[in-house]
């Protein structure tokens, strides 16, 4: 499991959050992310470990982990068995693209450009593409009301994400 800790100096906790996100998103449209958890971190065990967070030390509570995948990678110049994973590379590339689509639903989403080595067909997205139509506003809704308060995304910064992904569906 990797775990990364809410109140690191990186992101002040959006870090987490959006990678918490990301890969719920990812699993509603079968995308190969990995599976996430939110897990309880003890002060006794963080005073087993002492873990310093730009200055400070890492408090007890709720944070992010994610299955640890051997032999994966997420550089592109690295990519293995692309033949065996095309569907799978095709639903990694419209999650992507959806959560990067800065227009609105009336506008052309352009796609990752990071993909465009891999040649991939229309018929490959055909699986990705009818879950992510699939998906329905309260979905969405329970995915960003997963990552606890603690982490300090507000409500208003939780709706406004949700319905930006909402309407930038491809």
């Amino acid at each position: 499991m990797r775990l990364k800790l809410r109140g690191n100096p990186y992101g002040n906790g959006r870090a987490i959050f959006s990678e918490q996100v990301v890969a719920l998103l990812g699993r509603l449209i079968g995308a190969p992310v990995p599976e996430v958890r939110l897990v309880t971190i003890t002060a006794e065990l963080l005073a087993l470990v002492n873990i310093d967070l730009g200055g400070h030390a890492a408090a007890p509570g709720l944070h992010h982990g994610s299955c640890w995948a051997n032999g994966f990678s997420d550089r592109m110049d690295f990519v293995r068995y692309r033949d065996r994973n095309r569907e799978a590379f095709a639903a990694l590339h419209l999650l992507y693209s959806w959560l990067q689509c800065a227009g609105d639903q009336q506008d052309a989403v352009p796609l990752d450009p990071a993909f465009a080595p891999l040649d991939l067909l229309p018929a490959e997205y055909g699986p990705a593409l009818d879950k992510l139509e699939a998906v329905a506003a309260d979905a969405i809704a329970d995915v960003v009301s997963t990552p606890p308060e603690e982490w300090g995304i507000s409500r208003d910064d939780r709706m406004a994400f949700a319905g930006h992904i909402s309407r930038a569906c491809p």
